[in-house]
């Protein structure tokens, strides 16, 4: 029999994975570890080059949302709870990449933008539909507007709104993932529609942002003034967080979840290991920077395609040996006791008898 006394931790009904999505995170870590060691040019490196950050930050709104969900429904403690949750996970976020970059050498880490999203969004999830649409075009237009003061006027600004990770930019992209949950992600019909829209949209960016690279630098000194800054504004360098960058990247990360939102609809052993993947995806991405950063540090090798290729696999095949074992990787499970305590509405007062 319990002790009445003892405070319990509040029990939570386990949320049924999303194939599709665990495996779209799968392909957004093979693509970061392919941008970080493999890709040096050509078609391999217009790949990597900002869809796979985009793309997990996308997908990041989605898990925002689902996180959410069930205080969204419910409401009172529970929306309470959810949303201190999401608090605590930003925190612990911004605390992992300051710990991350001891050991991330020329690896940009992205954890510090995520977990400011985090704190900045926990209440976006029970906003109504036009809100997050409203939201989501003033973050849109706000990012690109700070890159361009960033890059005419040089003003001192917070690391976090700059290249690489904007932060505006990737609440942008967290937004997009806010409505994807909400109006896509159980229509398959949408999803189809989407798709068809999204992928020769992120295709004509991706050959827009080829050409525009080229010639952007003498285009912004032969225009200067205002006409400068709104070039800016609509930059389509990767990572600029510019609304043609935005647009671009966003589409891409809607085609390749589409896709795999149709593709994994059920439980298959030949996806597995991209679906186990993807569900330890803070794991594998610390341990990608953790192993890859030291090594980097010490060389100026343009890529490092024996330990690109051995890391592709070890993190194919390492999570679906925990899977077979465990439901989360060994962070993911540390995480969710953090939450929990930090969450726990059962613990018994306590008084401090003051001198």
């Amino acid at each position: 029999m319990p002790d009445p006394q003892q405070p319990t931790l509040p029990s939570t009904p386990t949320r049924q994975r999303v194939i599709g999505l665990d495996v779209a995170r799968a392909l957004a870590l093979i693509g970061m570890v392919s941008a970080h060691l493999l890709a040096t040019g050509g078609p391999a490196l217009t790949v990597t080059d900002g869809f796979p950050s985009a793309l997990f930050a996308v997908l990041a709104g989605i898990s925002l949302a689902l996180m959410s969900d069930r205080g969204v429904r419910v409401g009172g403690a529970a929306l309470a709870t959810s949303r201190h949750s999401l608090l605590v996970r930003g925190l612990v976020l911004i605390l992992l990449h300051q710990v991350l970059t001891a050991v991330n050498g020329p690896i940009q880490v992205v954890l510090e933008a995520f977990g400011m999203a985090y704190l900045a969004m926990a209440w976006m999830p029970r906003w109504r539909t036009r809100t997050l649409w409203l939201a989501l075009a003033v973050l849109a237009l706000a990012s690109g507007t700070i890159h361009a003061v960033i890059l005419t006027f040089y003003p001192p600004v917070p690391a976090v709104l700059d290249y690489p990770y904007p932060l505006l930019g990737w609440m942008t992209y967290m937004s997009v993932g806010l409505l994807l949950h909400r109006l896509v992600l159980h229509s398959p019909r949408r999803q189809v529609a989407l798709l068809a829209l999204c992928a020769p949209v992120a295709v004509a960016g991706t050959l827009v942002r080829e050409h525009t690279a080229l010639g952007l630098p003498s285009l912004l000194e032969t225009q200067g003034g205002i006409r400068g800054v709104l070039c800016l504004i609509v930059d389509p360098t990767s990572h600029s967080a510019g609304l043609a960058d935005l647009v671009t990247t966003t589409a891409g990360s809607l085609a390749v979840i589409c896709l795999c939102l149709l593709l994994f609809r059920h439980q298959a052993w030949w996806s597995f290991p991209l679906q186990a993947m993807g569900s330890m995806s803070l794991t594998v991405y610390v341990a990608h920077v953790a192993s890859a950063g030291p090594v980097m540090a010490r060389s100026t090798l343009p890529s490092y395609p024996l330990l690109g290729w051995a890391t592709i696999v070890l993190v194919l095949v390492l999570p679906t040996l925990l899977r077979l074992r465990w439901r989360r990787g060994p962070l993911e499970e540390l995480m969710r006791r953090l939450t929990r305590i930090a969450t726990n509405p059962a613990l018994p007062p306590r008084s401090f008898h003051h001198r």
